[in-house]
C-alpha cells in the first residue's frame, strides 16, 4: 500500500490489471517504449509476496494498434528499515522495601521482572512519560529488569520497541526503591521498682534488661517482651538498641534510652523512665533488757552489759557498736 512512497513510482500497487497511458509509462523513471507504428495500450498488474521485505512483480503489457503485445517485468521491494521511534518511561523514586514492591504507590503497573516480559503497546504508554511511534506499526514491547544496591535498591529497567520488521530501539528507564520510613515505637511503660540502686533494676521482674551505661544490642523479642512496648515498621526490625543513665538518689531514676531501625537504618528513638526506690525499712531487734548495779543513769555503763553512755540528746553510733549491743540485731534490703 506505500509503493509509492518517495515518489520512485507513481502507480499505485494494484492486484488486478490496470490500463494506463504511455505517458505515465515513459514517466516511470529507466522506461523506453517504441514501435513501427504507435503504441495502444499499455496494462500493468502486481503480485506481491515475502514480507520484511515485501517483493512486489509489476508486470506491464505494451500493445501496438494490431494487438502485438511486449511483457516487460519490474521487481520493487518494500521494506521498513526504521526502527521505531520511543520515549521511555520517566525515572521515578518508590516507597518500598526491595524490588518486590515496585508497583507500590501506583508508580508503575509492570511487577519485577528479572526475566524479559512481553507486555502490550498500551500498556507501555500507560508508564508515565512514556511514547511510542513507528512508519508502519508497533509489533511488540518486552521490558527486563536488573536491581543492585541496597537502601536505596535500583532497578534498572530496559525496554525494548519492535516494529513487524523488526527494527528495534532500546531505552533504559531507572527505578529507585528507597525505605525513608522510620518504624513506628512504643516505649516500655515507666516503670517503679523496689531496690537499692540501678543494679537492682531488674528486682520485681519489671524488667529483663540489666542496667547498662554503655549501649547494648537487643532482639525485636526482648524490646516486645517489656511491658507496654509495641514496634512496627513497613520493612522489618533491623537492630534495637539501649543504653542507661541514672541520676539521683533515693529514688534513683534510670533514663532509659531505645533506637529502633530498619534495614535501611531509619531511626526511632524512644525514653523509658525506670525508678528504683527502696521503700522497706530495716528490721530491727533491740538490744535485752538490762539491769545495772550503780546510783544514777550516769553509771549506766557498769558492769559492761552496755557500752553506750547515757546521753539524753541523740547520739550517731556505727552499727558495730549497735551489734555488740547484747541481744542486737539488725537488716536491711539495702544496707544500714
Amino acid at each position: 500500500s506505500q509503493i509509492t512512497n518517495g515518489g520512485l513510482t507513481a502507480l499505485a500497487y494494484s492486484d488486478v490489471e490496470v490500463l494506463i497511458t504511455e505517458a505515465q509509462f515513459l514517466a516511470e523513471s529507466g522506461s523506453a517504449v517504441s514501435d513501427e507504428c504507435t503504441i495502444f495500450e499499455v496494462y500493468y498488474v502486481d503480485v506481491v509476496s515475502g514480507t520484511c521485505p515485501y517483493t512486489v512483480t509489476r508486470t506491464f503489457r505494451v500493445l501496438d494498434p494490431c494487438l502485438n503485445e511486449t511483457i516487460c517485468v519490474q521487481t520493487i521491494t518494500i521494506d521498513d528499515t526504521t526502527a521505531p521511534v520511543v520515549t521511555c518511561p520517566s525515572d521515578i523514586t518508590v516507597e518500598g522495601c526491595d524490588e518486590s514492591q515496585i508497583t507500590n504507590g501506583g508508580l508503575t503497573a509492570l511487577a519485577y521482572s528479572d526475566v524479559e516480559v512481553l507486555i502490550t503497546e498500551a500498556q507501555f504508554l500507560a508508564e508515565s512519560g512514556s511514547a511510542v511511534s513507528d512508519e508502519c506499526t508497533i509489533f511488540e514491547v518486552y521490558y527486563v529488569d536488573v536491581v543492585s544496591g541496597t537502601c536505596p535498591y535500583t532497578v534498572t529497567r530496559t525496554f525494548r520497541v519492535l516494529d513487524p520488521c523488526l527494527n528495534e530501539t532500546i531505552c533504559v528507564q531507572t527505578i529507585t526503591i528507597d525505605d525513608t520510613t522510620a518504624p513506628v515505637v512504643t516505649c516500655p511503660s515507666d516503670i517503679t521498682v523496689e531496690g537499692c540502686d540501678e543494679s537492682q533494676i531488674t528486682n520485681g521482674g519489671l524488667t529483663a534488661l540489666a542496667y547498662s551505661d554503655v549501649e547494648v544490642l537487643i532482639t525485636e523479642a526482648q524490646f516486645l517482651a517489656e511491658s507496654g512496648s509495641a514496634v512496627s515498621d513497613e520493612c522489618t526490625i533491623f537492630e534495637v538498641y539501649y543504653v542507661d543513665v541514672v541520676s539521683g538518689t533515693c529514688p534513683y531514676t534510670v533514663t532509659r534510652t531505645f533506637r529502633v531501625l530498619d534495614p535501611c537504618l531509619n531511626e526511632t528513638i524512644c525514653v523509658q523512665t525506670i525508678t528504683i526506690d527502696d521503700t522497706t525499712a530495716p528490721v530491727v531487734t533491740c538490744p535485752s533488757d538490762i539491769t545495772v548495779e550503780g546510783c544514777d543513769e550516769s553509771q549506766i555503763t557498769n558492769g559492761g552489759l552496755t557500752a553506750l553512755a547515757y546521753s539524753d540528746v541523740e547520739v550517731l553510733i556505727t552499727e558495730a557498736q549497735f551489734l555488740a549491743e547484747s541481744g542486737s540485731a539488725v537488716s536491711d534490703e539495702c544496707t544500714i
